[in-house]
């Protein structure tokens, strides 16, 4: 379980380590605007979008919206998440030129363990 957590952890880093220093990982300030926003569809679901500079590429965009998903994960306390819709938009327009949204379900995972005393549950 702590791997699974320094995994999204390791993700996060290397995939901003890859980033181009034009595009900025950051929260969008307004509704259009470059960077990543979040809303919250139900207690352990919700949708993650990030929109991107008209040289950002598609793949960095979308990269951009998964490492904010795992980041949402870790700061709410879930082990994981699953992508259950994914959006990708290329725009024309010139001050941004990609969109990319996606959906997850993040969860914990709880195991219990017994031994001769007792059990515990993690």
């Amino acid at each position: 379980m702590g791997n699974q957590i320094a995994s999204l952890v390791v993700f996060s880093v290397l995939l901003v380590g890859c980033a181009s220093s034009q595009t900025p990982y950051a929260p969008a300030t307004d509704v259009g605007d470059v960077g990543y926003s979040e809303s919250q569809l139900s207690a352990d679901r919700y949708r993650v979008s990030y929109t991107g500079k008209a040289n950002t590429s598609l793949e960095l965009v979308q990269d951009y919206a998964l490492l904010r998903a795992a980041e949402l994960t870790v700061a709410q306390n879930y082990d994981w998440f699953e992508v259950v819709d994914r959006t990708a938009i290329p725009r024309l327009e010139e001050e941004n030129s990609a969109r990319a949204a996606v959906e997850l379900s993040t969860g914990t995972t709880a195991q219990t363990r017994c031994g001769l005393i007792g059990c515990t549950t993690t």
